[in-house]
């Protein structure tokens, strides 16, 4: 098992991709902790969904995903 050494919020990995906040919390909710994505808890404070290097490679690869499948559904084509 990897070390974490540093976690991103999703507000840093939104800004890193150049997405919407939004529309990445939404991708990411199927995203499960072995594949880098967790949630941070403070006392005071409304949880923050965090990514580790891991989790900011994956959902890289959802928002690739999601966006060729865009383009697909926008072409007209819907069969990968």
């Amino acid at each position: 098992m990897a070390i974490v050494k540093a976690v991103f919020t999703l507000a840093h990995v939104a800004k890193t991709l150049g997405e919407d906040a939004d529309w990445l919390y939404e991708i990411s909710c199927g995203m499960e902790e072995e594949e880098g994505c967790i949630w941070i808890y403070d006392a005071d404070v409304e949880p923050l969904l965090a990514f580790t290097e891991l989790g900011l490679k994956n959902l890289a690869e959802i928002v690739r995903k999601e966006k060729a499948q865009l383009i697909l559904m926008r072409a007209g084509r819907t069969d990968h």
